[in-house]
């Protein structure tokens, strides 16, 4: 077998993370998809948590409570189908789904998340995406390379998770998953960086984090670069500043 010619060209790449389904930040989505459709790329990435699934929450699936799940899916997908991305990850919102489908034993949770799977794999048929598995930090099938970058929704959730994931892999990783832009080099040599592109969320809306100081460094934005066979650069973009409105005084 011949050797496989070298990318001599870039190629382009656009890569998003975390807009939660019917939390999605409207202002957010509008300047993702403006620039998904006013450039060529050559891969668009979507790195997962696309859909909440709060309703999928454990306390919520044995009380029976949560938010609407048709809304959710519905939103989701249909910015995930807009974006046209040619790999889709799974992050670990979605994730949810595929536990309760395989091991829990309520037949209409097993049935409702199965049904918003059957969605999924649908959406990504359609759009001829790749959909990669929420496997684990160290399971290859969790990452995709990109000019020997790994891509992936990302599995640490410190505030050194950017650093670590690269340290942990050995190599430059970009993921999603902690909300923030975020680029910190590995205490390795050639010190791999790690790079969080942000959320697309509206990030006061998510109420399970309401109480975490964490939360006030999130950031609405996305990545956009290029990479080679064996080279790859992403940019991180910020969408506005959600911290700048301003505090009401009472009354």
């Amino acid at each position: 077998m011949g050797k496989r010619a070298k990318l001599k060209q870039p190629k382009r790449i656009l890569v998003v993370s975390c807009s939660h389904g019917q939390h999605i930040n409207k202002q957010a989505a509008a300047e993702v998809l403006r620039v998904r459709h006013s450039d060529e790329f050559d891969s668009v990435v979507h790195l997962g948590d696309f859909i909440d699934a709060q309703a999928f929450m454990s306390k919520n699936v044995a009380t029976g409570e949560g938010e609407a799940l048709l809304d959710d899916m519905r939103e989701g997908i249909q910015f995930v189908s807009d974006l046209g991305p040619t790999c889709i990850f799974l992050g670990n919102h979605e994730d949810r789904l595929w536990r309760l489908w395989q091991d829990s034993n309520r037949e209409l949770v097993r049935f409702a998340a199965g049904q918003v799977i059957d969605r999924i794999e649908l959406m990504a048929r359609q759009l001829g995406a790749e959909l990669v598995p929420y496997a684990g930090l160290s399971n290859p099938d969790s990452w995709r390379l990109y000019g020997g970058t790994a891509f992936g929704h990302g599995y640490l959730h410190n505030v050194s998770a950017a650093r670590d994931h690269a340290e942990t892999l050995g190599r430059p990783v970009v993921f999603g998953h902690i909300h923030k832009l975020v680029r910190q080099p590995g205490r390795t040599l050639n010190a791999p960086e790690g790079i969080s592109v942000g959320c697309l969320c509206d990030i006061p809306a998510m109420g399970y984090a309401k109480n975490r100081r964490e939360t006030a460094a999130w950031d609405n934005g996305y990545g956009v670069g290029e990479y080679t066979d064996d080279w790859c650069n992403i940019n991180l973009v910020r969408i506005g500043s959600w911290q700048n409105a301003e505090i009401q005084q009472g009354k």
